[in-house]
């Protein structure tokens, strides 16, 4: 086991959430535990199926052909695809407009999962499909974290009487170590995976493969071991 500073970093995130925690209080700590990684989490999971069901109803039809529309002068809006091939498509499609490989990349790949391996349809129907989705899904992103938030401003009064009864102030104080750590421990969950995303980047990609050794077998840390295991990507991307 290695300790290279990302690591070391991640940890001591993780410790100094734990101290804010134990001393803020269990209550007062998991209300900014809702707010800030429940709320979060939450609506991220729900908008995927919530916009599904919006463009199923039809919602998107308008929509889709605005931006098939936009996307007509693209080069090669026009070429069929095939089903077989369709990332790489995808990505020439996004370098075609000046994204750079680290985004066109991964953003290929969130195309292709989001409108399946389709065949028989124009690249330009295809994307006009997939912005669709994302433009709905930020829709129901926002709806469920509105929705959400309201949910937890009234914890938050329930929990604030809560928390003056004498016989829990206790259980209060070491909850809130509890609580504070798991907050650390998303926070550092979210650092992992931006450094994940930046690997594809000129120079950032060397600089966290040389910190991290992510090409070295034999070395494990647990700043290497988040960052590989992109949690986030795994759970709500791919």
């Amino acid at each position: 086991m290695g300790f290279d500073w990302v690591s070391i970093v991640f940890l001591v995130i993780v410790v100094l959430f734990l101290v804010i925690g134990l001393f803020r209080g269990l209550m007062k700590t998991i209300i900014d535990l809702l707010s800030n990684v429940v709320l979060f989490l939450v609506s991220l999971a729900l908008c995927g199926p919530l916009a599904n069901l919006m463009v199923g109803w039809g919602w998107g039809s308008g929509i889709s052909a605005s931006f098939e529309g936009m996307l007509s002068g693209m080069s090669g809006a026009d070429t069929v695809l095939d089903g077989t091939n369709n990332i790489s498509i995808f990505t020439q499609a996004y370098e075609s407009i000046n994204i750079p490989s680290f985004v066109s990349n991964p953003l290929a790949q969130l195309t292709n999962n989001l409108v399946g391996p389709v065949s028989d349809i124009t690249l330009g129907a295809a994307l006009a499909g997939f912005f669709t989705i994302m433009v709905f899904r930020i829709i129901a992103f926002v709806a469920m974290f509105i929705i959400l938030l309201i949910v937890v401003l009234i914890l938050k009064k329930v929990f604030k009487k809560l928390r003056d009864i004498k016989i829990i102030k206790v259980v209060d104080v070491l909850g809130g170590a509890v609580a504070g750590a798991v907050l650390g421990a998303f926070v550092v969950i979210l650092i992992a995976f931006v450094i994940d995303l930046s690997l594809a980047a000129p120079g950032f990609g060397d600089f966290f493969n040389d910190a991290l050794k992510l090409t070295d077998d034999s070395y494990w840390s647990i700043g290497k071991w988040l960052v590989q295991s992109n949690f986030l990507k795994t759970w709500f991307l791919i």
